[in-house]
């Protein structure tokens, strides 16, 4: 399990050095702040920003911060942590906040975009019909080991329950639903269909039109033109869907907090942790937030999520791809919600699984098959520590649709506690950093 102590670790080198993971200290606090101590701000590493998030102190407003940044283009106000995502700032307006007393943080809003491995090796594998097979994932999860071509749910299968997929948008009326995926929100619009930006689906809803407007938006890409990305629909599918989902009778809801090309910023992110915080309170039903991005740089992702757990939505997010540290990475550095590392079929660790000290449990992730959003029956398999998410998202909607008073931690204790230890094969780098060898388990042989 990750460390409490673990903080915001950035990627140092993107090539990695072997060298580097060759020893590791004797426990995982001295592990953890031994990163903490060595790790600066270097900003995005890479992956570029789009303007600044600027966090205001408690005394200070969200009127009063906006203000201090004299008429600049505020892209997302966030209460939930006193902040404000700006664009068109001179950086010697930058420069004089960082030395405001009223002024806690200053930092780029990094831009976050789906790993390439993820979809590169995509292959759509037709359409669903009711005599497909369970899907390995599934059928691995609810047994200590190995699979039987069979599926058993927890309970009832999630009623009641709410998963929120922070992601490209779900194509809602894809046949996996039943009707149990509905629209929610779009960091790239406002309150009407007309204020989208390019690449975005208002209430985070993909459909043909969507499409449409995203291959002839995408006509002269030089990799050739695109609809939006189904990667949303793919874990919405896995946590939820009725035949290849965990939690096959919990809703979810679309928060596309990625565009149809899969790119976002920390603060869209942010933004739509709040969202589902705000919709979950108004809806009075038991949460899971499910995070299948993430990547080196960026900040500000422990307040926002302890604001999402401690407002009762267990969080779920995936490790990464990179074969590195997770602890180097966002969010999956954070202590407090479950970091997802992946696995193959034969239980070895997926060869592009993030390890560490910050991964809390293991679940299938290589050749996983799910909704995809060209149609609403299309079907498609990807491999990625995104894949291996929404597993633990759906199992986490099963325990909390069983006993809605459960608090996110204690969903997260209870997964830890349920999870099988010791079956996984881990490779050399995830034994050496004293990774934590739990594979999830959402059957009845337990104690928990």
């Amino acid at each position: 399990m990750k460390p409490s102590t673990c903080s915001f670790l950035l990627l140092l080198l993107l090539c990695g050095q072997v060298s580097s993971f060759s020893t590791a200290p004797a426990d995982r606090s001295s592990y953890a702040e031994e990163r903490s101590s060595a790790s600066q701000d270097l900003g995005c590493a890479g992956r570029g920003s789009d303007g600044y998030i600027i966090r205001g102190q408690d005394s200070l407003s969200i009127d009063e911060l906006v203000a201090k940044l004299r008429g600049t283009e505020i892209t997302h106000k966030i209460p939930a942590i006193n902040a404000v995502s700006t664009r068109g700032i001179a950086e010697s307006l930058v420069s004089t906040l960082r030395h405001d007393v009223t002024i806690k943080d200053v930092s780029r809003n990094c831009l976050v975009g789906l790993d390439p491995i993820e979809t590169v090796s995509m292959t759509t594998t037709g359409t669903a019909s009711a005599g497909d097979p369970v899907p390995w994932g599934t059928d691995r999860v609810d047994s200590r080991d190995g699979t039987d071509g069979t599926y058993s749910k927890i309970g009832d299968g999630g009623i009641g329950a709410v998963v929120y997929i922070l992601d490209t948008g779900i194509r809602i009326s894809h046949k996996e639903f039943d009707g149990r995926a509905q629209a929610g929100w779009s960091a790239g619009c406002g309150d009407t269909p007309k204020s989208c930006q390019p690449g975005w689906a208002f209430g985070g809803v993909i459909n043909d039109a969507v499409n449409e407007a995203e291959l002839a938006r995408t006509a002269y890409n030089r990799g050739g033109p695109t609809d939006c990305n189904g990667h949303g629909t793919h874990c919405a599918s896995t946590a939820a869907g009725r035949h290849y989902g965990v939690a096959p009778e919990a809703t979810v809801v679309a928060v596309q907090v990625l565009s149809c090309e899969g790119t976002g910023s920390s603060a869209g992110i942010f933004a739509g942790i709040e969202w589902a915080v705000k919709d979950s309170a108004q809806r009075g039903k038991p949460g899971v937030i499910s995070m299948s991005l993430g990547g080196p740089g960026g900040s500000g992702y422990d307040d926002i999520m302890d604001f999402a757990m401690d407002s009762g939505l267990f969080v779920a997010v995936a490790a990464g791809n990179e074969h590195l540290d997770a602890c180097r990475f966002s969010p999956a550095y954070v202590s407090r919600v479950m970091t997802v590392g992946s696995t193959e079929a034969d239980d070895d660790m997926s060869s592009f699984s993030n390890y560490g000290p910050c991964v809390d449990i293991f679940a299938p992730g290589t050749s996983i098959t799910a909704a995809w959003a060209g149609s609403d029956d299309q079907l498609a398999t990807i491999s990625g520590t995104s894949m291996a998410c929404p597993h633990v998202s759906g199992a986490a909607a099963e325990l909390v649709s069983a006993d809605p008073a459960m608090s996110a931690d204690a969903t997260k204790e209870k997964l830890l506690c349920m999870g099988t230890q010791d079956t996984i094969n881990l490779d050399r780098r995830a034994r050496i950093t004293r990774t934590d060898n739990l594979f999830l388990y959402t059957g009845s042989d337990h104690s928990c």
